[in-house]
């Protein structure tokens, strides 16, 4: 059994690392998604000079890093005057973001030993996301009327535990009807609920959006 283990992972191993960026890209329903992470991770790993995937393996993670830094720096935009001032630190914590990714996927399909950019910080940005959200007053609105819905009707049950489901189910849809990511959502914490009323969600490319949340919903929450 464990000789055949080993030999499948020795065949798989032997795969080419454009299939293996096919097979990870495949995951994702966005064609810009993959378009993007595609021309990345392409990019990424001819600097590596790398075509098969046990190739990777000859590789000292530090080296990796060091690659990765190189490849960080060729993608840099730099202001002409001030050079250590970083034009695009969101395009460059898009591109930490998407190779760390693949990474994980090594990690967890092919025993790949540790990933090489974990230690990455993202890079702070004052950009907002461009993530298409509702109207404020439409966010409202739908607020507003799950608020009869839910809130006040529940408020007066006798049942706690059936308030409590509501509640949260109550949550959970205000919290997608803000367009956030799944990923965004779970790790909300209340310390991102701040008192002047809105909600600072950090993104995965290391920016951030901000949610306006209305005050009886504050107080609610709080």
């Amino acid at each position: 059994m464990n000789n055949l283990k080993t030999q499948t992972k020795i065949v798989s191993l032997q795969k080419n690392i454009n299939e293996v960026i096919e097979d990870f890209t495949n995951s994702f329903n966005s064609l810009k998604t993959k378009k993007r992470y595609k021309i990345v991770l392409k990019e990424f790993f001819e600097i590596l000079e790398i075509k098969k995937l046990d190739e990777l393996w000859f590789l000292h993670i530090t080296q990796v890093e060091k690659w990765f830094n190189k490849y960080r720096l060729l993608k840099s935009k730099f202001d002409e005057e001030n050079k250590s001032l970083l034009l695009n630190p969101s395009t460059i914590n898009n591109i930490a973001y998407i190779i760390k990714s693949i990474f994980n996927y090594l990690i967890d399909y092919y025993n790949y030993p540790k990933n090489p950019l974990s230690s990455f910080k993202p890079l702070k940005t004052k950009e907002h996301s461009s993530t298409h959200s509702l109207h404020r007053w439409e966010l409202l609105d739908i607020l507003k009327q799950a608020k009869m819905d839910y809130i006040d009707i529940l408020w007066k049950s006798k049942n706690i535990k059936k308030h409590l489901s509501k509640l949260r189910n109550y949550i959970i849809f205000w919290l997608l009807a803000l367009s956030l990511r799944r990923e965004e959502i779970v790790n909300i914490k209340w310390d991102d609920l701040q008192e002047d009323s809105f909600l600072l969600i950090s993104q995965k490319w290391g920016s951030f959006k901000y949610i306006p949340v209305p005050l009886w919903l504050l107080n609610f929450l709080l």
